[in-house]
């Protein structure tokens, strides 16, 4: 089995719609991939039920949309034994192509590799790679998702090279003294903040 996963609200502002299209596609070529979508609300995950599964019936072979898991209550556990791939968003919002979705920063501290719309912010902190593949938000992501399945058949260290090297690129971009230090020197430039701390003190903090 290959395990897609997703997390979140699913709403087509996050490109549900694509999301569950493309794999649907994929599901033609390979029957063994799986869907996991995991909604933060009980009610919207039955209206996700509801609206794909009573259109196509057939949709459940591939596609499976719970409520029952969080990052509270075991999500993050699940995601790093049984998601071998994770989605990001898809929407094509202006914002969505501006920021590094939490998803995808914790799809890389899982070290799961991840398929997301192209972002700017994705581009600052140089995390686009083999491990994190990006597609236009006009474009499916099939031939992406196909690329990492064919790869890793070919290679059996290839997924755990990829794992690495995600965990790495969170490590180095995302961990809470650096992330602390990258806001610090944002408000600096704040003339509120600039002046309630001196020099010296703000230059101890961001080392």
């Amino acid at each position: 089995m290959i395990r897609i996963c997703w997390w979140g609200k699913a709403s087509r502002l996050h490109g549900i719609d694509k999301i569950i299209g493309s794999v649907k596609k994929l599901h033609h070529n390979y029957p063994e991939i799986k869907l996991s979508i995991f909604e933060d609300d009980a009610k919207r995950a039955e209206y996700l039920k509801q609206s794909y599964m009573g259109l196509e019936p057939d949709i459940g072979d591939f596609l499976d949309v719970r409520s029952d898991m969080t990052f509270s209550t075991g999500l993050g556990e699940y995601l790093s034994d049984e998601a071998d791939i994770v989605l990001g968003v898809f929407g094509g919002t202006e914002l969505g192509m501006t920021v590094v979705p939490n998803k995808v920063v914790e799809a890389m501290a899982l070290g799961a590799p991840v398929v997301t719309q192209a972002a700017t912010a994705l581009n600052e902190f140089n995390l686009i790679g083999d491990g994190l593949k990006v597609v236009d938000p006009d474009n499916t992501f099939e031939n992406e998702i196909e690329d990492i399945i064919v790869r890793c058949r070919e290679n059996s260290k290839y997924i755990e090279d990829l794992q690495c090297g995600l965990v790495q690129k969170y490590n180095e971009n995302f961990n809470v003294k650096l992330y602390r230090s990258r806001m610090l020197r944002v408000l600096w430039g704040n003339e509120a903040f600039t002046a309630s701390m001196h020099r010296e003190a703000f230059d101890e903090q961001v080392r």
